[in-house]
């Protein structure tokens, strides 16, 4: 049975809003994908960075309170406030916590969050990557 010019045309129709439905449904999953490498590789570095300023408050900290143990003095109220210190110098990185817990070790923990661009679109506007140290200040 042959078709018939209207037939064809009602298929040719269908097979073009399939089409036009995966391209949709293409375009939206690489969106999504776009929006986790890009905003991924964001929270990697926000990661990276309040690592490095959490490392380097420690750093400060311990060296500090080293000068106040070589004259036999109790380091800890500088090393804390040498660590706070230190984290002024990363802006963007906020201060989680400075402390000394009861091993003699000085802890810094930060936070530092950054925008997304992707993924605000599904209602994600931002990522925060968190960073830790510890120091041990050792005794003389």
């Amino acid at each position: 049975m042959a078709s018939t010019p209207l037939a064809s045309a009602a298929t040719s129709t269908d097979r073009g809003a399939s089409l036009s439905a995966f391209v949709a449904v293409l375009v939206a999953v690489l969106l999504l994908l776009t929006g986790l490498v890009v905003d991924g590789g964001a929270k990697v570095a926000a990661d990276r960075e309040a690592e490095v300023a959490a490392a380097q408050a420690a750093r400060a900290g311990a060296d500090a309170a080293a000068r106040h143990r070589l004259v036999g003095q109790d380091g800890s109220a500088a090393a804390i406030a040498q660590a706070t210190s230190s984290l002024a110098s990363h802006p963007g990185v906020s201060i989680g916590e400075v402390r000394m817990d009861p091993s003699g070790r000085l802890v810094v923990t930060t936070t530092r969050t950054v925008p997304t661009t992707f993924l605000g679109l599904i209602g994600v506007q931002q990522l925060s990557g968190h960073g830790r140290a510890e120091a041990d200040l050792l005794r003389g």
